[in-house]
């Protein structure tokens, strides 16, 4: 999860404030923010931002389009409770393994640690189109986009972002994976275990 070259912490050591999933603001401002809204009708949006005021952004609006705050993709809300369970088990995987302190979703903003941001926005752009929770393709994006190393996820993050990275983009690579993580053959084998793992979980843990 972190950076390449950067040192891997042996234990959760924080230097400062710790928010969200992995954002420690005095590592970097960069982070990416994650709005659940109460309305469950609305969708989930996410946003790139490169600033970071203080706690009071936690509870600002967040809406505004500027260099510094940049959407990159609403996702409906029935799709996103579907993939929750399993973005909370691998980013806090992640979290633990590099020494960062474990995060849980909860309704407003979520800010992010800037390189899982990077891979949560590339699996919601690949499913951003679908609107039944129920559609198997949703497992297949996890089975592989859990295929890719988090090095590629970042490639893959900023291939798209170059020309197709915005709130309402539907092309060039943004268009490619989505077929490449929602078509791409998987074992039904695997599919049953997903199903499996989310029919165990407690959903007050996620």
């Amino acid at each position: 999860m972190s950076a390449p070259k950067k040192q891997k912490r042996k234990q959760p050591v924080t230097t400062g404030p710790s928010y969200g999933f992995g954002f420690e603001p005095e590592e970097t401002s960069h982070h990416f923010m994650v709005i659940i809204p109460k309305d469950k009708k609305e969708p989930v949006r996410v946003i790139e931002r490169f600033d970071w005021k203080g706690e009071s952004d936690l509870t600002a609006e967040n809406s505004r389009q500027t260099i510094n705050n940049r959407h990159k993709v609403r996702l409906p809300r029935p799709i996103f409770e579907k993939v929750k369970p399993f973005l909370t088990h691998d980013l806090n995987l992640r979290l633990h393994r590099d020494g960062y302190r474990t995060g849980k979703w909860q309704d407003g903003s979520n800010p992010i640690h800037w390189l899982l941001g990077k891979e949560i926005t590339l699996l919601f752009w690949a499913i951003e189109d679908i609107e039944n929770p129920e559609d198997v393709r949703l497992l297949k994006a996890i089975i592989n986009w859990r295929g890719l190393r988090p090095e590629e996820r970042w490639f893959l993050y900023d291939l798209i972002n170059a020309a197709s990275g915005g709130v309402n983009d539907r092309h060039g690579w943004r268009m490619a994976i989505k077929w490449g993580l929602l078509e791409n053959p998987v074992d039904e084998k695997e599919i049953t275990q997903l199903e499996l793992f989310e029919s165990s979980l407690d959903p007050d843990n996620v």
